[in-house]
């Protein structure tokens, strides 16, 4: 009998999705339960679903906003905000005459801006644009702002408008907002507050078109600037410039180190994998409430448990972007019932499953092309423990040491690895 491989890999391209970090997201939440019932889910929902307050319209006038190497001026216009979530008013809208300005830092980012809009320097009149934001630009704004006229037509020409919008950063405010969640307990010392800034604006140029400017303090490159584009029906998204903050000093030291695997995994030919994974995290720092992995987009996440008590958490889809973004990795967003302090650990228990597995051809299904198949962050070393059952007559191939095989029935066999030492 010809033998067929399967072949599980583990070192994938984390590239897929951190990459491209601009979409509109449509949310797949963790629990199926009330809304009401569950606070993370509540506020995701709302920073998701925010719209315009009809009681925060304003003629705005020579008034500034400036994010590092960003700068934009509203000439004059009218602008509204977003009804208040956990407190805080997290987006706008404005309609007017305004400018944004910004001089990419070296020559092969100039070189790149001007691939995508004929300039070295972003220099563009808009009439339009949507913020969205968790610092404190309505503080900054407000001295500026006066009541408008035509409020309420505003609100009705616009709002929808916003409201499509929202998805798009939710995942990412909710991160940051998330520490306002009731807590379990109380924490043993004061926890340090992490500065984390998200600012983007989607902006509607007169000559560019529409296109994204994001500050992103938790990115890699916290500028970043393009354009959404579909050729041949496939959407991607274009990255004008994309570099570092001139004024940003890198963390000393990641938030947490994931240090143990432990997988059980069962394959269901031809597509479909489902799972179990442990995760021992150590915290390096003091955490935010809310831990971020990746997986891939194919696979829905069940239930996710921390020492062995289910906590929320929330799967974003990611529906627009590169064709790598389509079929790269979702976002898997754990709340936990508090805070990890500095040294604390903590197991992460994950249920997961889909159709994953694809044909590569000649006889090889792997997983390679679709994302990662478990949660994971970023390829840092760690040590894995991985048991696989397949169906009989296949051949598995996967990262490490096999220590052993055996059949378990007449249809299935295990195949159990481990790692000899940490690996990416």
């Amino acid at each position: 009998m010809t033998k067929v491989i399967v072949r599980t890999q583990i070192v994938l391209s984390m590239g897929l999705f951190l990459a491209i970090p601009f979409f509109l997201a449509t949310t797949v939440l963790g629990q199926e339960n009330a809304a009401a019932q569950k606070p993370a889910e509540t506020l995701y929902l709302q920073l998701r679903n925010v719209g315009l307050d009809k009681s925060r319209v304003y003629h705005i006038r020579e008034a500034a906003i400036d994010r590092s190497s960003i700068h934009i001026t509203l000439d004059d216009g009218t602008i509204a905000f977003t009804e208040d979530v956990a407190g805080h008013i997290t987006g706008a809208f404005f309609e007017g005459d305004a400018e944004i300005l910004l001089k990419p830092p070296d020559h092969a980012e100039r070189a790149s801006m001007a691939l995508f809009t004929g300039a070295a320097i972003l220099e563009e009149r808009f009439s339009t644009a949507y913020f969205r934001f968790d610092d404190n630009t309505f503080a900054e704004l407000q001295p500026l702002l006066r009541p408008a006229e035509g409020s309420e037509e505003f609100i009705k020409q616009w709002d929808e408008t916003v409201r499509n919008l929202a998805p798009m950063d939710a995942l990412q405010l909710f991160m940051d907002l998330s520490k306002f969640l009731p807590t379990e307990e109380k924490p043993i010392r004061p926890l340090k507050e992490a500065k984390n800034e998200l600012w983007h604006a989607r902006v509607q140029g007169r000559k560019l078109g529409t296109f994204d400017v994001y500050f992103d303090s938790n990115a890699d490159e916290q500028i970043s600037v393009g354009q959404n584009k579909t050729v041949h029906g496939i959407p991607y998204f274009d990255i004008w410039t994309s570099f570092v903050a001139p004024d940003y000093k890198k963390p000393e030291t990641e938030d947490f180190d994931v240090t143990h695997y432990k997988i059980r995994a069962t394959i269901n030919l031809p597509t479909q994998l489902n799972a179990e994974a442990w995760l021992n995290l150590t915290a390096r720092t003091d955490c935010q409430r809310t831990l971020l992995f990746e997986l891939s987009r194919f696979l829905q996440v069940k239930q996710v448990e921390a020492d062995g008590h289910p906590v929320e958490f929330i799967h974003n889809q990611a529906l627009e972007g590169t064709e790598l973004s389509r079929l790269g990795n979702d976002q898997i967003a754990v709340v936990l019932p508090a805070a990890l302090q500095s040294g604390k650990q903590v197991t992460l228990h994950f249920v997961y499953g889909g159709d994953v597995l694809s044909d590569a051809g000649g006889g090889l299904v792997y997983v390679g092309a679709r994302g990662t198949w478990y949660p994971n962050r970023r390829p840092e070393m760690s040590n894995f423990d991985l048991e696989f059952h397949y169906p009989t007559d296949w051949t598995l191939i996967a990262t490490g040491k096999r220590v052993e095989e055996k059949s378990r029935n007449s249809d299935e066999q295990i195949s159990h690895w481990v790692s000899e030492r940490p690996f990416p």
